[in-house]
């Protein structure tokens, strides 16, 4: 019966020959000519993703957290193997035997092949090696960040040049569909196989607690576009209240960022990284097209988060530009703009270091002091409620400014230092 079963979900194919990784193997040696050698970082980051899905072991009973583990003692013996199985175009025979599981499927006939799920455990060794093996073909034609910013400074103008609020809804519409498609494959790969959590550590130290503070003003903030948001509605009187437009994506931002956040660290504990897509695994089509949507969000979203600096910008210097050349120089400060965001990019590419500290200086300060000095001083003469309520409240968000903005900066300059010394 077993035969029966095994021959029913496995039936002998014709004769075909695999493909190669490279074209050809060099007598007496390895052909170095087409495959790039392996890195620490790339063999550690899929390392990472290996050990963060908990998967079953191959017939080796070797685990990823094994080779996590031994990697900076046996660094050096690693990434030789995996340079030389790519520079080779081969894999060792024994990484390419798996152990056949067969799981039951209820309602079926013991004896039908489709009574069973077959999975097939491989060597954590193939796995690791077919990922860098697609990494090395994905990265086979390498282009610098400064030309990738290059290819995109154009497509940025352009969208950057549509000055109305409603021709900037179906590109936001576009991104938001790429981001709830992005949302549901992150929560297949979080949601699936959670790891023992109970030596997870829960909460971190006081030393943690500035640069979290800053990250969530800087995730939460969008002082640029509400303004602009509630200028444009129909219905401004329906922005604010209860429930309210502000309040209702608010809270439902602040319920996606926790779910998030509460998941993914206990998905994949200390190694989670600044974004949680980048923890998913490089050798699946359906994670890559995660990422790729968050790419494509991102650029659809560009325009949108420029709106509001261009218009503050253009009512400051609009009226010393002549009314025939208005369209033109709207033209050249919108160019200007993206040309100057784009340096940035190239300038500091690594913006995981920037998040914290932008956040503790102009989003705590646009977020919390600019608009409880306004409220004192719209309402000084106006009347400050009962008991000057609005003056102490205000007073305890002003305390908070302060200790977001000094001991935010501090922990982001610091972490910045130690990572640019490293």
């Amino acid at each position: 019966m077993l035969d029966r079963v095994i021959t029913g979900l496995f039936p002998l194919p014709p004769n075909i020959v695999p493909p190669r990784m490279v074209t050809s193997v060099v007598e007496g040696g390895v052909d170095s000519g087409q495959a790039s050698e392996v890195s620490d970082s790339e063999i550690e980051s899929i390392l990472c993703r290996l050990k963060s899905r908990n998967k079953a072991p191959g017939p080796d009973g070797l685990h990823a957290r094994v080779l996590a583990v031994t990697f900076p003692y046996m660094g050096e013996t690693i990434r030789g193997m995996f340079d030389l199985c790519l520079r080779s175009g081969r894999f060792p025979t024994i990484w390419k035997e798996g152990q056949l599981c067969l799981i039951r499927k209820e309602a079926r006939a013991l004896n039908s092949p489709g009574a069973y799920r077959p999975i097939i455990l491989l060597d954590e060794g193939l796995r690791g090696g077919r990922a860098l093996a697609m990494l090395d073909h994905l990265t086979s034609l390498q282009y610098s960040v400064e030309s990738y910013c290059a290819m995109l400074l154009l497509p940025l103008v352009l969208l950057t040049q549509v000055r109305y609020l409603k021709f900037l809804v179906p590109f936001s519409l576009l991104a938001n569909v790429c981001l709830l498609i992005t949302f549901a494959i992150t929560c297949f790969y979080t949601f699936g196989d959670l790891p023992d959590t109970s030596k997870v550590k829960l909460a971190a130290g006081m030393e943690g607690w500035p640069l979290f503070i800053s990250t969530a003003i800087f995730a939460m903030e969008g002082i640029n576009v509400v303004m602009p948001v509630e200028n444009e509605m129909k219905k401004p009187q329906d922005f604010l209240g209860c429930p309210g437009v502000l309040n209702m994506t608010m809270a439902l931002v602040v319920i996606l960022y926790g779910v998030m956040g509460i998941f993914g660290y206990m998905k994949y504990g200390e190694e989670v990284l600044g974004s949680i897509t980048l923890n998913l695994p490089q050798d699946e089509n359906l994670a890559l097209t995660a990422k790729v949507l968050v790419a494509i969000a991102v650029f659809f979203t560009y325009g949108l988060q420029m709106y509001a600096p261009m218009d503050i910008l253009w009512l400051r210097i609009g009226s010393r530009v002549g009314q025939k050349y208005h369209n033109l120089g709207q033209i050249i400060l919108r160019t200007v703009s993206v040309t100057l965001t784009v340096i940035l990019a190239i300038a500091v590419p690594d913006l995981e270091l920037l998040i914290g500290l932008v956040g503790a200086i102009f989003f705590s300060t646009l977020g919390i002091f600019i608009p409880a000095v306004i409220e004192i001083v719209h309402k000084w003469e106006r009347g400050l409620g009962k008991w000057n309520y609005i003056v102490g409240k205000n007073c305890i968000l002003l305390l908070i400014y302060v200790i977001v903005l000094t001991s935010g900066c501090y922990s982001s300059i610091s972490q910045i230092i130690v990572k640019l010394g490293s």
